[in-house]
């Protein structure tokens, strides 16, 4: 008898459908579970990425394979155990769901799938890694079929987590991987699910065909394209040679922003244009496409140095930004891309045309937070104005 704790089950499910993208239309892969004294295994494996969850085993060797859809129907079973009892190619199962007792028995199917090995060497690294690599999933353009902007490109010369879609770009430095050349590998969005960083520690191994990454219970094998190109992006994910300008936006600033930006008017669906004017004082603008109302952020508590600029930027990636926890913008022109960096981190994304700028205007509705140096407790103010901002 083979014995899983129902949470684990669904946890297995969970990771497989955020992970993989799978939705109710789509068939998943099958799973693939195993046990003897040594080891209990979950598996499941697709073309390019393949899954584990192990632990200690306490049971003879058994061994079945059934589809994703199937284990759906232990959901009910997350704070009790699953029990399997293999009878030839029957299998049946007992569980609780709500105190109820349950049952499903079924056809195991055939094992045809051929896993991968366990790497020998592991190199060591901080669970960080782990949230670099979700980082960069969020970054990459799943749709991609030219310059592998689908896949993450791991570097093994300097310690590198890199990403991009084309549009914007982000590397995060110092890790150690177990190669000198640069891989690129499918993370889809699998390493973003909260489990994968249950461990302490992440390590990392590497097979002929395979990038394979450890953390507590799960393993995760990676396939190494090696047939698509990937953009040099050297040149960007550095500080720029030359500045003309630096916002530095203040904390408080930050929040004020991560609860605002959301909020402003868009002209555009797809790019969502905001207008960054780093003048005597910084302010964003954003402009209602229908009724032609500005709406203004004044960052009270930012400052810029260098020239005065004003950009245009898709406020997606300003936010992101600010969310990544970048304080330091630094603008080489209207037109150029913004570089943020960080100790560990560079970000980077193409601006919009500076022609579609919104200028100042005695019109716009401004919203501001005065600076908590001199007050207890933060507070907005607010213009006379057509529309307002809720916080």
């Amino acid at each position: 008898m083979i014995q899983v704790k129902g949470s684990t089950i669904q946890d297995f499910c969970t990771i497989l459908r955020k992970g993989l993208g799978i939705c109710n239309r789509r068939r998943g892969p099958d799973v693939h579970v195993s046990s003897d004294e040594k080891c209990l295994r979950i598996r499941a494996i697709t073309d390019e990425i393949a899954i584990e969850w192990a632990t200690a085993g306490n049971s003879l060797p058994e061994r079945f394979s059934a589809p994703l859809d199937l284990l759906r129907e232990y959901r009910g079973s997350r704070t009790s155990s699953v029990d399997w009892k293999l009878d030839g190619e029957k299998i049946d199962s007992h569980w609780l769901d709500a105190g109820v007792h349950k049952s499903l028995t079924f056809k195991a199917i055939s094992q045809d799938s051929t896993f991968p090995e366990t790497p020998v060497h592991w190199v060591e690294n901080e669970r960080r890694l782990v949230a670099a690599l979700s980082i960069a999933a969020d970054t990459v353009d799943q749709r991609s079929t030219e310059f592998a902007l689908s896949y993450v490109c791991l570097r093994g010369q300097d310690g590198q987590v890199v990403a991009t879609d084309g549009r914007q770009a982000i590397a995060e430095s110092g890790f150690r991987f177990p190669w000198n050349e640069q891989c690129l590998v499918p993370l889809r969005r699998l390493l973003t699910c909260q489990k994968f960083l249950d461990g302490e520690k992440v390590h990392v191994g590497k097979l002929a065909d395979w990038v394979v990454i450890r953390s507590g219970h799960w393993t995760v094998w990676l396939r190494i394209n090696r047939r698509s190109r990937y953009p040099e992006l050297d040149f960007l994910l550095r500080r720029p040679a030359f500045v003309v300008a630096v916002l530095q936006i203040g904390e408080s600033d930050a929040k004020f922003l991560q609860r605002n930006l959301k909020n402003l008017p868009s002209s555009e669906s797809f790019n969502g244009p905001v207008t960054i004017d780093m003048n005597d004082q910084i302010a964003l603008r954003a402009e209602n496409a229908r009724s032609s109302s500005v709406t203004e952020l004044i960052l009270a508590n930012s400052r810029r140095s260098g020239a005065e600029v004003c950009l245009v930027s898709d406020r997606t990636f300003l936010d992101r930004a600010i969310r990544l926890g970048f304080r330091e913008f630094l603008v080489a022109g209207e037109e150029a891309p913004v570089v943020c960096v960080s100790k560990d981190r560079v970000m980077v994304w193409a601006l919009l045309g500076s022609d579609a700028a919104i200028r100042s205007s005695s019109w716009a509705a401004k919203t501001s937070l005065v600076s908590d140096i001199h007050f207890n407790k933060p507070f907005y103010l607010d213009s006379l104005s057509r529309s307002t901002i809720k916080n």
